[in-house]
């Protein structure tokens, strides 16, 4: 249900370590709920009926009481609009740009014939003046014929090493760096078939659902079954970790279940100290999957409490 005329409809909800915006900073991999480090909150926000996108924030900002620490945004590949980005700097919120690369292939970023896109986009970013997160071809690990299907491992690894060295060498010192495979491909190793290498990821990620009971056959999923796998290959490589996207259904036979969730996803996170950033996918997908926060004021509410919980220390 709404909360509110001024509720509008959120997307994915970013949790991220400020700190840990600092390329190459070594995080332990502890699980210990004492020694985990506080997370800062953060969101996509859907624009919904709001005029722009940045008056959605600002009203999703007034209903929760506090500035979001991230705003998320879904970058084409040949992006040009910038505008949200500033406007989150000068709020004091860190962009984070999901930048996919549908519309071209691996093969041809590696041959140098995107060069003049890939140096157009770095400059803009370069130009924003502060932290950026750039979550670059996202999902690369889908499989052959799918929308963020790149190439393959050997083509994907190529191309993302020719990004992030035309950043480096235009100078992009701001941008960090997100590869964020599926969740679910890290315990059969396709993800990890796709990994470009210590040296050219600042954040690993991972995205997966608890997509029942949308998707036939599917089973409910606690969050952290859902991430087990991820923390356990990625933790150890020292890098500040984040689920990239994230979700979780009403179950209509169990009301409070998917406040319940959200309650389990903190408590998980608490004990993995090197998740540094969570997104929580806030809309309803293409197949009709309704992972809205806003599905009941339980739903909401536990949500909001994670932002408030002082381990996820939200900013004043």
């Amino acid at each position: 249900m709404r909360l509110g005329v001024m509720r509008m409809r959120l997307g994915v909800i970013i949790l991220t370590l400020g700190a840990a915006f600092v390329a190459g900073a070594t995080i332990a991999p502890a699980a210990s709920a004492v020694s985990a480090p506080p997370v800062l909150f953060g969101a996509w926000v859907q624009q919904g009926s709001a005029a722009t996108h940045a008056d959605a924030v600002r009203a999703l900002e007034t209903q929760l009481g506090f500035t979001l620490a991230i705003d998320n945004h879904y970058r084409p590949w040949t992006n040009t609009f910038w505008r949200d980005e500033q406007g989150d700097i000068a709020s004091g919120r860190t962009p984070m740009i999901s930048w996919t690369g549908r519309g071209t292939t691996a093969a041809a970023i590696a041959s140098g014939s995107q060069d003049a896109n890939i140096a157009r986009v770095a400059d803009a970013v370069k130009a924003l003046g502060s932290r950026v997160l750039v979550r670059f071809a996202y999902e690369m690990d889908q499989p052959k014929g799918c929308p963020r299907y790149l190439g393959s491992p050997a083509q994907f690894v190529a191309a993302w090493r020719h990004v992030y060295d035309m950043f480096q060498a235009r100078g992009v010192a701001n941008a960090r760096f997100v590869w964020a495979p599926i969740a679910a491909n890290y315990a059969t190793g396709v993800a990890q078939a796709f990994y470009p290498g210590d040296r050219y990821v600042d954040w690993i990620g991972a995205d997966g659902y608890n997509w029942y009971p949308g998707r036939p056959g599917s089973k409910w999923t606690p969050f952290g079954d859902i991430f087990a796998a991820f923390y356990t290959w990625a933790a150890p490589r020292g890098k500040p970790l984040i689920v990239a996207e994230t979700g979780v259904q009403e179950d209509p036979a169990a009301p409070g279940r998917k406040a319940a969730w959200f309650a389990d996803a903190t408590a998980w996170i608490h004990s993995h100290s090197a998740i540094r950033a969570v997104s929580y996918f806030d809309g309803v997908s293409p197949k009709g999957y309704d992972f809205r926060v806003d599905t009941s004021s339980a739903s909401f509410g536990a949500w909001q409490a994670m932002g408030l919980d002082p381990s996820f220390n939200p900013p004043a």
